[in-house]
């Protein structure tokens, strides 16, 4: 038995017995996520590398690394299409299919403000009715904007969408717990699937649970 989400044939694996109980019990990062962030993490090096960048760009970027990820962001985003199969992503130029999961990408620290914003207000006006979970993508993570916006968030929990913010950087990421409930173990787990971390869709109790409404 092969796993769904719509991966090729090279990528699928097949489902053991952790991952049958695993998603009974509703725990786990979803797979399309984890696929997500690996093409993030790729394009990261890339950029890095300078692939990405001519020359005269890579002079006047990287000495400062002053927002190095904001470059040839269309490129990023033709990588990540695919996504929008399985949630809504934001920002982009289709329109969203109603997902019951949202995507927001932002990548730069003056960006982090931007993607709660829009985060917020995707799950409040254009997702109203179909949007359970967002996952905010980040490279950075500013708690005054996330305090700043907290009372919206709140808000929009008790209405049953729930908010996770994501911090991904090319060596691995993690994600950034928003109150005690959301790490118990009171420290940050990285993880880095590019480099043979044996975690996995199934993930563990404090960093994945499925807490959309049912």
């Amino acid at each position: 038995m092969t796993k769904p989400n719509g991966e090729n044939k090279r990528e699928q694996d097949q489902w053991t017995v952790r991952d049958v109980l695993v998603a009974m019990s509703g725990k786990g990062y979803p797979t399309y996520l984890l696929k997500f962030i690996t093409h993030v993490q790729s394009w990261m090096e890339d950029i890095l590398a300078g692939e990405e960048l001519r020359d005269n760009e890579r002079e006047i970027l990287m000495p400062y690394l002053e927002e190095p990820f904001e470059v040839d962001m269309d490129n990023l985003f033709s990588r990540l299409e695919w996504a929008e199969e399985f949630a809504d992503v934001i920002p982009s130029i289709h329109k969203p299919k109603g997902h019951d999961d949202a995507i927001v990408l932002a990548l730069g620290p003056a960006q982090f403000e931007d993607g709660i914003r829009m985060a917020i207000d995707y799950a409040s006006l254009f997702g109203r009715d179909v949007c359970q979970r967002v996952w905010l993508v980040c490279d950075s993570y500013m708690l005054s904007d996330l305090l700043r916006y907290s009372a919206h968030i709140k808000t929009l929990f008790g209405q049953g969408v729930v908010f996770r913010f994501i911090m991904v950087t090319p060596w691995g990421w993690t994600e950034i717990p928003v109150g005690d409930s959301t790490n118990p173990g009171g420290r940050l787990n990285w993880r880095n699937l590019r480099k043979g971390s044996q975690e996995t869709s199934n993930g563990n109790s404090s960093g994945g649970e499925d807490d959309r409404a049912h």
